[in-house]
């Protein structure tokens, strides 16, 4: 990681955070992608740099030995704050590449503020059976109907705290 300043910006910014104690109600492992965080136009990152920072994390979750590949992950795609600015172009298109390229199901996927421009019309990249779990909140706050709010991250309404640095 160190070796790869693209990756370290992206992950020490806090693009993708999926620390251990992060886990939804039905015991799925939650990664959280931050739209706001993705600005690939600094640093020259682009939209491959932002799939390898999801691969990445996704590898790590399987690789803690804790996550039970049938129980799989849960993906918090938070758009609060996004412009069409920071958001790599094809970040619908980077989610679905995830799907089915590692042992691990996703159980659902959590679309928070989706603003008016976010193509919604991009679930057609999801497998019909991947469509179903995919759902969308208006805030971070409806969060802990998924998430238990001692597990939830402070900035996401819950009473977890995450030290990004450490991780």
């Amino acid at each position: 990681l160190s070796q790869d300043p693209k990756l370290s910006y992206l992950l020490q910014n806090g693009m993708v955070v999926a620390p251990e104690e992060l886990v939804a109600k039905d015991g799925s492992s939650v990664m959280i992608i931050r739209g706001a965080k993705c600005d690939v136009t600094t640093h020259d990152c682009n939209d491959q740099d932002a799939r390898r920072a999801i691969f990445y994390t996704l590898q790590q979750i399987l690789e803690r030995g804790t996550t039970s590949p049938l129980v799989g992950v849960t993906i918090v795609l938070d758009l609060v704050g996004i412009n069409r600015r920071n958001v790599p172009g094809k970040l619908a298109k980077l989610l679905s590449s995830a799907s089915g390229c590692f042992p691990l199901r996703i159980k659902a996927i959590y679309v928070v503020a989706m603003p008016w421009w976010f193509p919604s019309g991009n679930k057609r990249l999801f497998s019909p059976k991947l469509r179903e779990r995919i759902h969308f909140v208006n805030d971070r706050g409806a969060l802990v109907e998924f998430i238990e709010k001692d597990r939830l991250l402070e900035e996401d309404g819950g009473i977890f705290s995450f030290d990004l640095q450490s991780w």
